[in-house]
């Protein structure tokens, strides 16, 4: 039955993405990230992102890093950092992300502040067979007037490699408020043992 859903699902996240009005925006973003204990629920984390490894000009990596906070599988991480472009160009950022693990979901919360924009994305998920499904937001606040503020909502479907379970592979279609969809996939690759 598990697996009966998740078929449905899958079909019908490619069903909805050819019926957008727009042709999808489809994205590649490959992920690092680390947390190196230090004591007590303490450590230090860190993230590496290719935010959209399909466009090249130019390319754009964030890097950052900073403290964590830890208790069993649950934790918040502050860090700073910059969002460094292939043409020279540099932003710093700021980077606030917070992960809640039970056994029948998980919540996620990422915040960046960059110069010109403030991003606040989150999604929760469900155990379904060897998948978790689930629900993904993004909202965008322009901080000035060059950018356009944007509100996401859409189904995410994410599982990890069998034998290589540091490896997580995720797929996303969001609808924004403007009637344009993304196709996401995610490759995140955890350096810390969960």
């Amino acid at each position: 039955m598990k697996t009966t859903l998740t078929v449905i699902t899958l079909l019908s996240l490619a069903c909805l993405a050819q019926s957008a009005p727009n042709d999808p925006d489809f994205q590649l973003r490959a992920l690092a990230h680390f947390q190196l204990s230090i004591t007590n629920g303490q450590a230090v984390a860190g993230w590496l992102v290719a935010p959209d490894l399909t466009k090249t000009e130019p390319a754009r990596f964030l890097a950052v890093g900073g403290w964590l906070f830890k208790e069993e599988e649950n934790w918040k991480e502050i860090m700073a950092g910059g969002l460094f472009g292939t043409d020279g160009s540099v932003q710093p950022v700021l980077n606030l992300r917070s992960y809640s693990k039970t056994k029948q979901s998980d919540f996620y919360a990422d915040l960046l502040l960059k110069p010109d924009r403030c991003v606040a994305s989150s999604y929760a998920t469900f155990p379904v067979s060897k998948f978790r499904l689930g629900l993904e937001t993004e909202l965008t606040a322009g901080l000035n007037s060059g950018v356009k503020g944007d509100a996401r909502l859409g189904p995410r479907l994410s599982f990890k490699i069998p034998g290589a379970d540091r490896l997580t592979i995720t797929t996303s279609a969001t609808f924004g408020i403007r009637g344009d969809t993304t196709i996401r996939t995610y490759l995140l690759y955890n350096f810390s043992k969960r």
